[in-house]
């Protein structure tokens, strides 16, 4: 897969989906693209309030394995988790 193009357009939108869905009902979820249609993601939650950024990470990677195809999953490089205590 190494240098494959994603369709940056559909797979933010189903990532968007997965979270929405995963998180809801409080969840705030912005995409933006990256090198090839690879998708950046950063998700907002309360979920993730008062958790290490390596338990956050492995949260957010829990719920894409659990709905995203290997494939779909190739096109995700980068997701940033914040809790709502996080903000300014």
């Amino acid at each position: 897969m190494e240098g494959a193009t994603f369709d940056y357009a559909k797979l933010s939108a189903k990532v968007k989906i997965v979270f929405r869905e995963a998180l809801k009902p409080e969840v705030i979820v912005t995409t933006s693209e990256g090198y090839l249609g690879r998708v950046h993601v950063k998700v907002i939650s309360p979920v993730f309030d008062g958790r290490g950024e390596q338990e956050k990470q492995a949260y957010v990677w829990e719920i894409l394995n659990a709905h995203l195809s290997d494939e779909e999953r190739l096109g995700v490089t980068l997701v940033v988790p914040y809790g709502t205590d996080e903000l300014p």
